[in-house]
């Protein structure tokens, strides 16, 4: 099969909706870990350093928000850094959107929140 430039532009649009699928557990994961006080092995080296010196204070947010119920993919942001995919994370007691930027290794390389809405 040969494939046209405009079939490669077709499935370079295709595959941040292909990966969404797969950042969502990772997302889920490096929450969960974040609330036991532990920064997730999904994280890129960088992101997990920056994990590490906020992981208390990381810890004592997940705690007041309770459990986590849901992790909801809700769509793609432009950034600086290039496409971002956008998750909504539902817990008990609030929720937390989150951009994340999912690395050619599979790591997130970008995981940011603007932080807890009760």
């Amino acid at each position: 099969m040969r494939l046209t430039t405009a079939s490669l532009v077709a499935i370079a649009f295709l595959l941040p909706v292909a990966n969404a699928q797969e950042a969502a557990g990772k997302v889920q994961q490096a929450i969960e870990e974040s609330a036991n006080g532990k920064c997730s092995d999904v994280l890129s080296t960088l992101v997990k350093y920056a994990c590490e010196q906020q992981a208390t204070q990381m810890a004592a947010t997940f705690k007041a928000l309770g459990k986590l119920s849901s992790v909801t993919y809700r769509g793609i942001e432009s950034t600086p850094m290039g496409k971002a995919e956008v998750y909504l994370a539902t817990h008990q007691n609030g929720k937390m959107m989150w951009l994340v930027i999912v690395a050619p290794d599979g790591k997130l390389s970008t995981f940011w929140s603007p932080g807890a809405t009760q």
